[in-house]
């Protein structure tokens, strides 16, 4: 929920901060579609989440998940497993692959990698909390496109150190492989 503070009046709902929807399921699916991407539904009882899977090149398959939540206020897109956890645990680039992964946060603003300290993973997403505003189609596709390219970069990152030992540092779009 979104909160005003007041002087002296403590804290106060904002007018359509609950109640509207930032952003339709319907539209979601509808964006998707006009790009022409094949996707999974699944609805649970609190988020509705859209599954992708997407080939790109240098032999690298990302699964994308876009999740819809909180009535349509807040929008995730996920990649997951960027290194799987049991790569993670087996390498001895362990303490490189979390700096690496660190340095890239820190030096983005909209896009973050995480790591799951349950499974192991390292994560690339978008979180969008909408709350009072609405998400327009050009919005969404700059953060799926976003995110999908900084999920290249870090897993193209990753993969040098984990070949190599080495860190690379940050990688530019001309790094990566190109279309065949």
């Amino acid at each position: 929920l979104a909160f005003l503070r007041l002087a002296g009046a403590g804290f106060r709902r904002v007018a359509g901060a609950g109640g509207c929807m930032a952003v339709a399921v319907q539209d979601i699916a509808q964006w998707l579609d006009d790009r022409g991407w094949e996707y999974l539904t699944v609805e649970d009882a609190d988020q509705t989440r859209f599954v992708l899977s997407l080939e790109c090149s240098g032999a690298l398959t990302l699964s994308l998940e876009v999740s819809v939540a909180e009535e349509g206020q807040f929008v995730q897109l996920r990649v997951a497993e960027l290194i799987p956890g049991r790569t993670l645990e087996t390498t001895p680039y362990r303490r490189r692959i979390l700096s690496a992964a660190a340095e890239e946060t820190f030096r983005r603003r909209l896009a973050k990698i995480g790591f799951d300290p349950q499974d192991g993973e390292i994560d690339c997403c978008v979180d969008l909390p909408l709350e009072d505003c609405t998400l327009t189609q050009r919005q969404f596709e700059y953060a799926f496109h976003l995110v999908i390219l900084v999920a290249r970069l870090v897993h193209a990152r990753m993969a040098v150190i984990l070949e190599t030992g080495r860190d690379p540092g940050p990688l530019n779009v001309e790094d990566l492989p190109k279309p065949q």
